[in-house]
């Protein structure tokens, strides 16, 4: 019953097209700002630096922070993939992977996630063959350091 209701709030939210678009704008608003301001410095997490490109990756690394990757400016300015709706986190964690000379990767996809198109279409054509790539599944999220922990093989 209470989904029904709040899936009815949503939709009626939706119709409002006003309103929808000014809440969209509030909550793209922060990310973007973060993106476009520069501000990486002030990231909000501690321990976690937030980087746009291999060098500030390896300059987090050796300061023993954990990069947190806006790859916005990097892929705007490489401009590597088809400007396509087949692109997606996939592809794009597939290509950082490569040019980060990784020799493993990790994605994690929703609960009960399988078959052929877990991935996007052109996610094994930009995966570079030297890089092992496995899929944890958010259901067997306990698997998760094991597969991180595994040799590249």
């Amino acid at each position: 019953m209470a989904y029904r209701r709040v899936r009815g709030a949503i939709l009626r939210l939706v119709r409002r097209r006003a309103l929808s678009m000014a809440l969209g704008f509030a909550m793209a608003a922060p990310a973007a700002w973060l993106e476009f301001s520069g501000r990486y410095s002030s990231w909000w997490m501690e321990g976690a630096a937030l980087v746009a490109d291999p060098v500030e990756i390896a300059a987090a690394l050796s300061a023993g922070r954990v990069p947190v990757l806006a790859p916005y400016r990097w892929l705007r300015g490489a401009d590597p993939l088809p400007h396509s709706w087949d692109v997606t986190s996939d592809s794009i964690s597939a290509w950082v992977a490569g040019q980060v000379g990784a020799a493993r990767l990790v994605l994690v996809k929703p609960s009960g996630a399988g078959g052929p198109t877990i991935v996007d279409p052109l996610f094994n054509s930009v995966l570079p063959r030297h890089i092992k790539a496995t899929i944890v599944p958010a259901d067997r999220i306990v698997e998760l350091p094991k597969a991180i922990a595994a040799p590249a093989i």
